[in-house]
């Protein structure tokens, strides 16, 4: 297809200008607690982990949706099962089995709305299968490897908030 037709204007053409401006995004601390008693085998519900989950912003709320703890236990994964996460002794969250590479996910859903300045200690449980031994050799053991396993979202802007990351490591 080809044509012959004049084009004509004013150029370059211009649009009207615009002024970015920044806001602030808010920033979540991620910690552990009260380290959890030692569970017994064949324990249903035993608290394995707990998490301290803290807005630093003093302007907004976020919405937390998931984190991910990386397993480095001597207790088989296969042996803790059910995980469960709690507030204040309400279900607010669950997690799958621990995968091949020991992650375990937790999903909130609905989302976790911490308000700004406040922070909420989350309890984890699992079952403890009956045949898994025991032991001091037989830990169960979890950290946090990177920011990007805790999503919390600013209920101002929708934005991913900034993550501080305090929970265990990999020792």
């Amino acid at each position: 297809i080809s044509g012959s037709v004049s084009v004509g204007g004013v150029f370059p053409v211009r649009g009207g200008e615009f002024t970015l401006t920044s806001a602030g995004v808010p920033g979540v601390t991620v910690s552990s607690s009260t380290d959890p008693t030692n569970p017994k085998v064949g324990e249903q519900k035993a608290r394995v982990a707990t998490i301290k989950v803290e807005n630093t912003s003093s302007t907004d709320d976020v919405n937390l949706k998931m984190i991910r703890l990386r397993y480095a236990g001597a207790v088989s994964r296969s042996n803790l099962s059910n995980f469960k996460v709690e507030y204040s002794g309400s279900l607010v969250g669950t997690g799958g089995a621990i995968s091949s590479n020991d992650l375990l996910t937790l999903n909130f859903d609905p989302a976790f709305k911490l308000e700004r300045g406040q922070n909420r200690i989350f309890d984890v449980f699992a079952d403890i299968a009956p045949g898994t031994r025991s032991g001091s050799n037989e830990t169960i053991l979890w950290y946090i490897e990177d920011t990007n396993d805790v999503v919390a979202v600013s209920t101002n802007y929708g934005y991913g908030a900034v993550v501080t990351n305090s929970y265990g490591n990999a020792s």
